[in-house]
């Protein structure tokens, strides 16, 4: 189930959760086994075997067929970021080193089965008491807070330098696949996932990134350019993109882009980015744009309405 972006809504209708800046994680205990997935149904139990202890627990509790949903956050000193995460994402072995140096935790917000029974059709509520009554808080694994009063965690959130806060419908049944307006997802900075359609190196280092060259669906699915953005791009997100780029290349610009937008190298519409920025200008281009976290748990299918 996804959030729909809005303003942030109000009443006792309403629970909030804090907004965590990390990966969508489902997580399902089939036959004594906890197996996590991405969104995109990417298969990331290797990357973090620190969270089988979560299925450790549910099994010595009794209990044999879950699946949770929730966010994966780095649990290093500071506001958790995605970015913190990528040193781990495509690992499919982990070193007792490696989860000691970029630690992180399983932030579950949501109870969709237990022990067999499908609990998508019951209310927010009850879903959530069900899942704190489920899940003891361990190094690992917590269980997200919900709260009535919307505005306070909104403050405090900003204060925190967190994402923002989602608000859900106390009595919003969960519907897989689907994005609902049963969740409104309130960032404290306009947020925008773009398509990545070129890249231009960096004028002393021909094989560094020095800036992205983005583009956004429209209404109908189609790309439109929104403009380039290079603040945010330091080394390891270089790094990590010039293990990709090179292979997506192309020898023009999968659309029309005014003025060439520079010596750029065109790559095919695949990569996604997260892009903070000020809105936008009349032409559309994004205002003072920054990249702040690479989005390998996103498709640009899934940006422009497409199947995953």
């Amino acid at each position: 189930m996804l959030a729909t972006p809005g303003p942030r809504p109000s009443g006792p209708e309403w629970a909030f959760e804090a907004k965590f800046d990390g990966i969508r994680l489902i997580a399902t205990l089939r036959d004594g086994v906890l197996r996590l997935t991405s969104r995109t149904g990417k298969d990331l139990t290797a990357a973090f075997p620190e969270l089988a202890e979560v299925g450790r627990a549910l099994v010595a509790a009794g209990h044999d067929r879950v699946v949770l949903d929730g966010e994966l956050v780095s649990r290093r000193s500071g506001p958790a970021t995605l970015q913190q995460l990528a040193p781990r994402l495509h690992r499919t072995s982990v070193t007792a080193a490696l989860q000691e140096s970029q630690p992180v935790t399983y932030v579950v917000f949501d109870l969709v089965e237990l022990d067999g029974v499908d609990l998508a059709g019951l209310p927010y509520d009850t879903r959530h008491r069900r899942l704190r009554d489920l899940l003891p808080d361990t190094g690992a694994c917590t269980v997200s807070e919900s709260y009535a009063d919307g505005a306070a965690l909104w403050e405090a959130t900003a204060r925190l330098g967190m994402e923002g806060v989602v608000a859900k419908r106390r009595d919003s049944p969960y519907r897989a696949g689907v994005r609902s307006r049963d969740w409104v997802k309130t960032p404290h900075h306009a947020t925008t996932d773009l398509v990545v359609i070129g890249w231009r190196p960096e004028n002393s280092a021909r094989t560094r990134v020095g800036s992205l060259v983005l583009a956004e669906p429209d209404g109908a699915g189609d790309l439109q350019y929104v403009g380039s953005a290079g603040s945010g791009i330091g080394a390891p997100v270089s790094d990590a993109l010039m293990g990709v780029l090179p292979a997506l290349a192309r020898d023009t610009p999968v659309i029309p882009v005014p003025g060439g937008a520079g010596p750029a190298r065109w790559v095919e519409p695949h990569l996604v980015v997260s892009v903070r920025h000020l809105g936008r200008t009349r032409e559309h281009r994004l205002r003072q744009p920054v990249i702040v976290a690479l989005r390998p748990d996103l498709t640009a299918a899934e940006l422009r309405g497409e199947a995953p």
